[in-house]
């Protein structure tokens, strides 16, 4: 009754209350957010809350007026198929005379709040690797500078010569050229790698460095870019890496071929929105979809961590240097993947107070 009501709105809106009338059944919901009370109603507490039958093993006997039960950072799958992380607790319900009747149950969905410290420590681990990796990757820049050129010079002279050698030279000029273009990625992540941004027009800029991605490949694209989309301010040399990395991430998923869908809209964060850490404010998102078989779930909280990848050939650094790319930007890369289904990766880039493109 009114005790139950008045608790209900004393509570923040992403909780759940149930009253439960006897010991395993819900019979009655106060609150209900993220979960359809049709699901609900006559079903276990145990079975809502998913518990291990050594947790859930209490009945009504066994709660006496002072017994509160906590269930923390526990995963629960919702009646629409969704993996959530909650915090529960239940505490009892008490008559006139002091029995205890049933039980109410607090359930507080923590699955944003969790992603978006997850968020945080990964910001904070790219900034400790951009301060170890700047000078690294100087330094190392600076030595194959030195060997490039002296290689170059080799090269030129076994021509004039006709020496054997030169094939050799060309290889380790190429691996040279290779190794300094790794330590430009190194030196994305440090401090001194600022974009230098300028105003360019999202729409041609979007189809340009996708189709430049994918030349050579047996992927087709289909854009869905609308006519009043608006302007961003960029570096495009470092935002075309990050669609040049996307792009040959979504071929290698498609190896016997297929479509990568390439969509643009204009998006308006608002305060409050939690699922996407960013600045209320007006955006741009890009969204790059493949049809492979999707990320591994164990890999899913990996990906975006420099050196880890799952290829061969793989430096681990695509992911994490597109990462920092687009934080240093001001904006926001994330991504969604299903099992057999495919990955979309999302690119959220602050909009220009300049006018839409015409």
């Amino acid at each position: 009754g009114e005790p139950i009501a008045s608790t209900s709105r004393s509570l923040p809106s992403q909780v759940i209350i149930l009253w439960l009338l006897t010991s395993i059944t819900v019979s009655r919901l106060i609150i209900l957010i993220f979960v359809n009370s049709d699901y609900l109603l006559g079903k276990k507490v145990e079975d809502i809350l998913q518990l291990p039958k050594r947790e859930a093993d209490f009945n009504i006997r066994m709660i006496n007026r002072d017994t509160v039960i906590e269930v923390s950072n526990h995963k629960i799958i919702t009646w629409d198929g969704s993996e959530r992380l909650v915090d529960a607790i239940g505490s009892p319900i008490q008559n006139a005379v002091g029995d205890v009747e049933g039980m109410v149950w607090v359930i507080r969905d923590i699955t944003e709040k969790l992603r978006f410290e997850e968020e945080l420590i990964k910001a904070a681990k790219l900034e400790s690797l951009g301060i170890l990796a700047g000078g690294l990757a100087h330094d190392f820049n600076n030595l194959l500078t030195v060997i490039a050129g002296n290689i170059s010079l080799a090269r030129m002279m076994s021509e004039e010569t006709n020496d054997s050698s030169g094939e050799f030279l060309y290889e380790a000029e190429k691996a040279t050229f290779q190794a300094r273009d790794l330590a430009k990625q190194l030196l994305t992540f440090s401090r001194g790698g600022e974009p230098v941004k300028k105003l360019v027009s999202t729409t041609n800029f979007l189809r340009n460095s996708v189709n430049f991605a994918l030349s050579g490949s047996n992927i087709s694209c289909e854009f869905i870019i609308p006519e009043q989309l608006r302007s961003v301010e960029i570096d495009e040399g470092r935002i075309s890496q990050v669609l040049n990395n996307l792009v040959i991430n979504a071929i290698q998923a498609m190896p016997h071929g297929g479509t990568i869908c390439v969509s643009a809209g204009n998006i308006d964060i608002n305060a409050g929105d939690e699922e996407i850490p960013l600045t209320p404010g007006k955006y741009v998102r890009f969204a790059i979809a493949d049809q492979g078989k999707g990320i591994p779930e164990k890999y899913r909280n990996r990906i975006f961590e420099p050196y880890f990848t799952t290829k061969e050939n793989g430096s681990g650094l695509g992911l994490a240097t597109s990462q920092s790319i687009i934080h240093k930007h001001g904006g926001y890369l994330t991504y969604n993947s299903r099992a057999g289904e495919g990955t979309v990766f999302y690119v959220y880039l602050p909009a220009s107070d300049q006018e839409h493109e015409k």
